[in-house]
């Protein structure tokens, strides 16, 4: 398996598509690509993993606007994360429990002091009311779109107990009301760590952030993947024989090395250990 997984909840985006949520433009379906997506441009192959599934045996769990948040999941994410786990959490999780019924005492619920943050008020983004900003900027230069969330407390206030670092803060016009607050905060927990990313960044701006977040982590913040190759590597436990499957993610060839035999090519071609991979080729070679 990968190192990280993200995660991915069907009741979630179904909860995500109800009118009455704080906005329209967010949906959970759409933030475990971004993140699956951002990770690979960082080098970092993930497993898309269900909420029910085994993402607590991974290095490092990514819960990217996991709406729902039941009573076994939050035990869960305690527990992962009080025994050493690395946890990232993003915006618009944890707003209910399985019920759809809202979490009480500020966001994200039933795990705010896991991730240091407490947040009392959403700023959805856009052009649909005068004066509300269309983006907010972060201080690491990402771009926020859609959805903002109003952290109002972090870890060592009166609200929240724990240890917590602001990595990033938004920067607007002071009127606003948002600039100078946290955007991504990291927290310790038990023996281990969390960060909290309180906005919609997209591919692009999730990719900047991530070398600040796997720091804050305490993990690398790449393996040894070419960012222009989805790399995922699968073992037949029977055997032994590893397999390494390498897809082109550009418009263009890519060049790269690989100890093994080339068994699969597909829109690519082997010469020894070099290999030269074409859009939407695939190369799976045995180890």
């Amino acid at each position: 398996k990968s190192r990280v997984a993200v995660v991915y909840d069907y009741e979630s985006e179904w909860a995500s598509e109800h009118t009455a949520t704080p906005t329209q433009q967010v949906h959970h379906i759409d933030e475990p690509l971004q993140w699956f997506r951002a990770l690979a441009d960082n080098g970092v192959t993930a497993d898309i993993v269900p909420v029910r599934s085994n993402w607590d045996e991974y290095e490092v769990a990514v819960l990217p606007s996991v709406y729902i948040l039941s009573e076994e999941t939050t035990r869960r994410v305690r527990d992962y994360v009080a025994n050493g786990g690395k946890l990232v959490v993003t915006y618009y999780t944890g707003l209910s429990d399985e019920k759809d019924h809202i979490w009480l005492g500020g966001y994200p619920g039933s795990i705010r002091d896991v991730v240091g943050v407490r947040i009392e008020e959403f700023a959805p983004l856009g052009t649909d009311w005068p004066g509300t900003p269309d983006h907010l900027d972060l201080s690491n230069g990402a771009v926020a779109h859609d959805f903002a969330d109003v952290i109002t407390s972090v870890a060592d206030t009166a609200h929240v107990v724990g240890t917590a670092t602001v990595l990033e803060t938004f920067k607007d016009d002071p009127w606003t009301g948002m600039d100078g607050r946290p955007a991504i905060v990291g927290n310790t927990y038990g023996e281990g760590r969390s960060v909290y990313v309180g906005a919609r960044l997209g591919r692009d701006g999730i990719a900047k952030s991530l070398p600040a977040v796997f720091a804050s982590l305490g993990v690398e913040a790449a393996d040894a993947s070419d960012p222009k190759l989805l790399r995922v590597e699968r073992k037949d436990e029977a055997t032994g024989t590893k397999f390494t499957f390498l897809f082109n993610r550009t418009h263009g060839p890519v060049e790269t090395s690989e100890e093994g035999e080339p068994i699969v090519t597909s829109l690519a071609k082997a010469d020894g250990g070099k290999l030269t991979i074409g859009p939407n080729g695939v190369v799976v070679v045995k180890r």
